[in-house]
């Protein structure tokens, strides 16, 4: 079995707060086998599925809600965006030709400038 960063992150604050899959899995909307799935790496994460754990698990800190969505973030395989201008197209078609050759120290500066225009709608 390999937890993906998002099922170490829920599974270990399940065990923390005594909350059973099953249960945690009938406060989300989902069923347990899903969500199984999900820890497990089978299935992605969906896109409104840290929607649901913030909206309905409310046992949960603000700290370890931060720490779910990031381990969402860390578990995300693959992205899929569509553009609906040119100039998305090809700003993201840039982005992807370089991304591979990029410092970290670049992304910070990207991030942080994205960050800074509104780009992270959740702080």
């Amino acid at each position: 079995m390999k937890l993906t960063a998002f099922g170490k992150v829920v599974r270990k604050l399940r065990i923390d707060h005594g909350i059973l899959l099953g249960n945690m899995a009938k406060q989300i909307g989902v069923s347990p086998a899903y969500l199984s799935s999900i820890e497990l790496g089978e299935r992605s994460v969906p896109k409104d599925f840290f929607q649901k754990i913030k909206k309905n698990c409310l046992i949960f800190s603000k700290a370890e809600l931060q720490n779910i969505e990031k381990s969402i973030i860390d578990s995300i395989k693959e992205f899929r965006i569509i553009p609906t201008t040119n100039s998305q197209r090809e700003l993201m078609a840039s982005l992807a030709r370089s991304l591979d050759s990029l410092t970290e120290e670049q992304i910070d500066a990207i991030q942080n400038a994205l960050n800074q225009k509104g780009g992270n709608k959740d702080e």
